[in-house]
């Protein structure tokens, strides 16, 4: 079974027990951040937030540009 966060990699599969959804911690925290920026997204474009702090994105990511 693949890793849930959209990384590739083969999730272990144990005997027993109910099947892992990651391939490791940090896929789950990345999944985890994911999730939370599409929160963060949702909010801002009800709220109509026109203008993103990009000091406060994780470095290296760039702001997503919205049309509205």
């Amino acid at each position: 079974m693949k890793c849930k966060c959209g990384c590739g990699r083969e999730v272990a599969t144990p005997a027993t027990g109910r099947p892992g959804e990651y391939s490791s911690a940090s896929c789950r925290k990345r999944a985890q951040r994911q999730r939370e920026r599409a929160v963060q997204l949702e909010l801002a474009l009800e709220s109509g937030v026109t203008k993103v702090n990009e000091e406060a994105l994780p470095s290296g990511e760039t702001p997503v540009q919205v049309e509205g």
